[in-house]
C-alpha cells in the first residue's frame, strides 16, 4: 500500500487533537533501538487491558474502546480489538523517534480481521509531528473479513524534524476490528520485539535505591527544609531549574514543589518563580507578590487555568508575598511564560497608545476588530496575526529613539504573547514559544539570575521538541530538570466528580519499581547514575505515569526517564488539589 497525504476536514483535526497531545507530551521521542519491546502480538496488557508499548485514543462520547482481547488471535493467545460504536475515529499506534527513522522506509505488516463494521473503515496511517501531517494507505478495509494480511510502507524524508513518527491503525464506524501479528521493518530489516522487563527489584537493586535516594521528611511547606540540603550538590551551579509534575491536579505535588521553591529561594539564591501560566496575567500577580497590589481573590482569577486556582498554589504565592515583606532588599518575582492570553496584552497596548502613541492605538484597534469577528476562523486569525506583526515592528522602531525603552520592551513582549496566542490554533508551536518566553525573561535579568520553572513533566523534559529541550539546547548544564510522579492516591480533574483515583502501578512501570523503596517520599538524582551501579535498571524504557485534567483510564506511557530528567521526585501517595472555586 502506498502512503498518501490528505488534507483532513476540521472535525477530524478536532477528534485527533487529544491523541496528538498525549503522544507529543508523553512519549517525548523515545529512541527506537535495534531491539526493543514493541508488543507486536499484543501478548502484554495493563490490568485495564490497554496494550503495553502502544498508544491509543478512544475518543469521547460513544463507549468505544481499544483493548487487548483473548477471544480472537491469529497467532499467540491475544490480539488487539477495536470496538467501535458510532466512533468518528479510534487510533492505535507505535511511536518512533525522527532521528532513528529519517531517510529510511518504515514498513508495517500483519493480520487484520473485521467483524461487521458498518458505516466505517479500517485504514493504515502515519502521523509526522514535524510536518504536522498524516499519511494514509490507499486501501481501506470496510467489510467483514477473516484474518487477512496487510502491508503499509512509507518513507521518512532526510530533513524530517519533530519528536517522532507514529504509524498505526485508524478505525471508525460501528463494529469490531482485530489486529495481530504485526511486524516492523526498517529498510527491509525486521526490528526485533524483545520481551518487557516485568520483574521486581532484586535485593541488591532495592538496597541501591534505598541508599541513593534523598528521603523527604515532610511535604508540608511549613516544616523545616534542612533535609533538602543535598539539592545544592545535585543542582550545583545550574541557574534554571525545571520543576515538573505528572498531574496538574495533585495537591501533594504542589506542596512539595512549594517546599522545594522555599529552599531554592532561601538557601540557593533563586529569585524568579516562572509558572506555566499566561505571562501578562502573571505580571499582574507579581505586583501583588512584590507590592501587595490587589487581593488573593484577584490573584486566583489571574492564574487563568483552573488547575492553578487551588489553595496549594495560592499558599505558595502568599508565601512569596510574605517573604518579600521580610526581605525587601532581595525580593522574589512571580512570572509566567504561557501564551494563552489576549485581553490583557490588548489592554496594555491600547492604554499606552492612548497616552503616548496614536499610531499604535490605531493598529491595536484593527487587531481588536479582527479578533471580534464572528466566526473567527483560521483565515481571520492569520489576518490578526499579521496585524500584530505590524505592531511588533512599530514598537521595535519606537525603541530606537524613545526614552521609554524598558516600557516598550515590555509592550513588545505583550505583543509577542498576543501573536503567539492568536496563531496557536494553526501554528501549534506552544512548546517552542514558551521556551522563547522563558529566554526573554532570563534576558531581562542579570546574567547570574536563578529561576525556577514550574510546568508539566512533558514541558520541562529535555528530549523531543519540548520546552525543556530548547532550554537544554540553549543553556546546557545551566538547565536542571526535575520530574515528578506518585504511586497511589487521587488527583483533581475538570468536571464531575472533580477528582479521580490513580491506576495501581503494575510490573513494567517505573512507579511499580520505585515504590519498593523503603522511603515513601524521596528525590532521586538521575544524572549521577552510572552504568556500573545497581541502578542501571532506571535507564530502561518503562511505563511512566502521565495524567490529564480529566477522567483517564490508561495512565502510563512508555519512556526512559533518564533521557528526560536530571532528577525525579517520587511520592507514595497523592492527595488531590483543592480548587478554590469548585
Amino acid at each position: 500500500m502506498k502512503a498518501t497525504s490528505e488534507d483532513k476536514p476540521h472535525w477530524v483535526l478536532i477528534l485527533i487533537s487529544k491523541w496528538m497531545i498525549i503522544i507529543g507530551l508523553i512519549l517525548w521521542s523515545s529512541r527506537l533501538q535495534a531491539q526493543n519491546f514493541l508488543n507486536l502480538s499484543f501478548e502484554y496488557a495493563s490490568p485495564r487491558g490497554f496494550p503495553l508499548a502502544w498508544e491509543v485514543n478512544e475518543g469521547k462520547g460513544a463507549p468505544s474502546s481499544i483493548r487487548v482481547d483473548s477471544t480472537q488471535s491469529f497467532d499467540g493467545r491475544k490480539s488487539l480489538i477495536f470496538t467501535a460504536q458510532q466512533a468518528p475515529m479510534l487510533l492505535a499506534g507505535l511511536f518512533f523517534s525522527v532521528e532513528r527513522l529519517k531517510g529510511h522506509t518504515l514498513t508495517l505488516t500483519g493480520q487484520i480481521k473485521i467483524d461487521s463494521l458498518q458505516d466505517g473503515e479500517a485504514r493504515w496511517f502515519h502521523y509526522d509531528y514535524g510536518r504536522r501531517s498524516f499519511g494514509f494507505s490507499d486501501q481501506a478495509v470496510t467489510k467483514t473479513t477473516n484474518w487477512q494480511p496487510f502491508r503499509y510502507s512509507f518513507n521518512v524524508p532526510e530533513d524530517a524534524q519533530g519528536e517522532g513518527i507514529v504509524p498505526g491503525l485508524k478505525v471508525n464506524g460501528t463494529g469490531k476490528v482485530y489486529l495481530d501479528a504485526v511486524r516492523v521493518e526498517l529498510d527491509g530489516q525486521e526490528l526485533l520485539d524483545t520481551p518487557p522487563s516485568l520483574k521486581p527489584l532484586s535485593t541488591k537493586q532495592q538496597a541501591w535505591l534505598n541508599r541513593t535516594v534523598v528521603p523527604l521528611r515532610s511535604l508540608d511547606p511549613n516544616d523545616p527544609v534542612d533535609d533538602l540540603t543535598v539539592l545544592k550538590r545535585h543542582i550545583g551551579p545550574s541557574r534554571l531549574v525545571g520543576l515538573g509534575e505528572n498531574s496538574h491536579g495533585s495537591g501533594s505535588l504542589f506542596q512539595v514543589k512549594h517546599r522545594l521553591i522555599q529552599y531554592l529561594v532561601e538557601k540557593m539564591g533563586f529569585t524568579v518563580i516562572a509558572m506555566e501560566a499566561p505571562a501578562p496575567e502573571a505580571d499582574l500577580i507579581n505586583r501583588y507578590v512584590q507590592g501587595g497590589e490587589g487581593s488573593p481573590a484577584q490573584v486566583t482569577q489571574l492564574l487563568g487555568f483552573k488547575s492553578w486556582q487551588t489553595k496549594e498554589v495560592l499558599s505558595m504565592i502568599e508565601w512569596m508575598r510574605a517573604y518579600n515583606q521580610s526581605h525587601p532588599d532581595s525580593p522574589v518575582e512571580f512570572r509566567g511564560f504561557d501564551l494563552q492570553s489576549q485581553e490583557i496584552p490588548l489592554q496594555n497596548l491600547a492604554r499606552y497608545g492612548e497616552k503616548n502613541d496614536s499610531t499604535l492605538l490605531e493598529l491595536v484597534n484593527k487587531v481588536t476588530a479582527t479578533l471580534r469577528s464572528k466566526p473567527l476562523n483560521d483565515s481571520l486569525r492569520t489576518v490578526a496575526y499579521q496585524q500584530v506583526q505590524v505592531i511588533i515592528a512599530h514598537l521595535k522602531d519606537q525603541k530606537q529613539s524613545s526614552e521609554n525603552k524598558g516600557i516598550l520592551e515590555q509592550l513588545q513582549h505583550d505583543a509577542d504573547i498576543l501573536a503567539q496566542s492568536i496563531a496557536l490554533p494553526f501554528l501549534k508551536n506552544r512548546r517552542e514559544w514558551m521556551a522563547q518566553n522563558i529566554r526573554w525573561l532570563v534576558d531581562q535579568h542579570p546574567k547570574n539570575v536563578r529561576m525556577v520553572i514550574w510546568a508539566a513533566n512533558g514541558h520541562i523534559s529535555k528530549q523531543g521538541v519540548n520546552m525543556g529541550h530548547y532550554l537544554h539546547d540553549w543553556y546546557g548544564k545551566e538547565y536542571f530538570a526535575i520530574g515528578s510522579t506518585f504511586n497511589q492516591g487521587t488527583y483533581s480533574i475538570y468536571g464531575s466528580p472533580g477528582f479521580f483515583a490513580v491506576e495501581t502501578p503494575y510490573p513494567g512501570t517505573y512507579e511499580y519499581l520505585l515504590n519498593q523503596c523503603q522511603y515513601p517520599d524521596f528525590i532521586l538524582n538521575l544524572s549521577a547514575i552510572q552504568k556500573q551501579d545497581e541502578g542501571h535498571w532506571i535507564k530502561q524504557q518503562l511505563g511512566f505515569r502521565f495524567l490529564e485534567t480529566e477522567t483517564q483510564l490508561n495512565q502510563f506511557r512508555s519512556m526512559s526517564i533518564t533521557e528526560h530528567f536530571d532528577a525525579l521526585i517520587h511520592l507514595r501517595t497523592s492527595i488531590r488539589s483543592t480548587y478554590i472555586n469548585p
